[in-house]
């Protein structure tokens, strides 16, 4: 005989064990208003990637984006701020200041927050997903464009890093969490079509 301690079991897996049990018995769709409440609540995976998004962006606001050289010891630096140029072994000094930069960086970790910030309302939800591309894709061609402007103004060559693929992964990222909030909104959709 099997033997079931029914008070071991967690709370929401004994009541979703009760209630789908009272669907199947009595036919009610009592059971359909208790997963709904569930997914409504709980953000999973994409909440992980938004995070991973503010993290990598917020990783630009630290130290240089990318680092050129050329033959004659010049160093410049692509930083948050602008364009840094170091011309006789002394300090960088800013040449150049690049404020679209600056805003595209600022907005991306605030609007990612706040579409983490925002899951009760998904449509309010896919909105700002959907801005986190585009303002990841804003990021990539915003610095393909400083990097060309800087290596054919000063005639430098970039130095590889790692830094040069973070502005992929944002994008990568930000993508992954809008199709993770679109799959739950076209999960809830569904079992509201069943009610």
């Amino acid at each position: 005989m099997l033997n079931f301690n029914i008070s071991a079991c967690p709370v929401s897996f004994t009541s979703v064990i009760f209630k789908s049990a009272f669907l199947i018995i009595t036919g009610k769709k009592l059971f359909l208003p208790v997963i709904y409440k569930h997914l409504k609540m709980i953000q999973r995976i994409q909440s992980v990637y938004l995070s991973f998004t503010i993290l990598l962006t917020l990783s630009f606001f630290q130290g240089t984006i990318f680092s050129f050289t050329d033959k004659s010891v010049k160093a410049i630096k692509l930083v948050y701020e602008g364009v840094l140029v170091n011309s006789s072994g002394q300090d960088f000094v800013q040449v150049e200041k690049i404020w679209l930069l600056s805003v595209i960086l600022i907005l991306i970790p605030l609007v990612s927050l706040l579409t983490i910030l925002i899951f009760r309302n998904r449509k309010i939800q896919l909105f700002l997903s959907l801005s986190v591309i585009i303002l990841s894709a804003a990021l990539i061609l915003t610095l393909s464009w400083y990097i060309f402007k800087i290596v054919g103004k000063y005639m430098t060559d970039i130095i590889p890093g790692f830094r040069m693929a973070v502005p992929i992964l944002i994008l990568i990222f930000s993508i992954l969490a809008y199709r993770g909030i679109r799959k739950d909104d076209r999960l809830i959709k569904s079992y509201d079509r069943l009610r």
